[in-house]
């Protein structure tokens, strides 16, 4: 059984360089209220993928910091700009070397690719929301086979 958690980075200041982006005083606590409730649903990952965008690497590193997975990130590049294909991708590349990644990037990309893997979903990633689905093909084979096991945020 295959393991895949989707979650969008937590709130980002405004301005700057797009991609340079941190996260507010607020994502900080996002990210840190959702990462707990990861660790009561038992996510455990293997990797932690990430996009190079700042706001995402900020979130992951909180995240991945509370899960014990800090040696286990790692960042792709083509999460800032892909779409939904992208993300799918980058699960397959690692999904025969792990049981449970975790994928920390951006909306829409994170929304779409989603709704491909997992056929009922239909909520709306606010920041740091994460979904945690469950497979019993390759994800990437399985299009709309995952069953959802949670979806989070920090106000839930």
């Amino acid at each position: 059984m295959k393991t895949l958690t989707l979650m969008r980075h937590a709130k980002a200041e405004k301005g700057a360089k797009d991609r340079e982006r941190g996260l507010t005083n607020e994502g900080r606590e996002e990210a840190r209220v959702v990462a707990e409730k990861l660790v009561e649903k038992g996510c455990k990952p293997d990797v932690v993928l990430v996009s190079d965008a700042r706001r995402a690497r900020e979130t992951a590193l909180i995240v991945a910091d509370i899960l014990g997975a800090l040696d286990r990130i790692k960042t792709v590049e083509n999460l800032y700009e892909g779409g939904s294909r992208d993300y799918i991708r980058a699960v397959d590349s690692i999904v025969t070397r792990c049981e449970h990644a975790l994928i920390i990037g951006h909306n829409p990309a994170i929304s779409d690719a989603a709704a491909v893997l997992c056929e009922d979903f239909i909520d709306i990633f606010s920041t740091a929301a994460a979904l945690g689905m469950e497979f019993s093909a390759a994800i990437g084979a399985g299009m709309g086979t995952g069953k959802r096991l949670f979806f989070l945020n920090a106000k839930s």
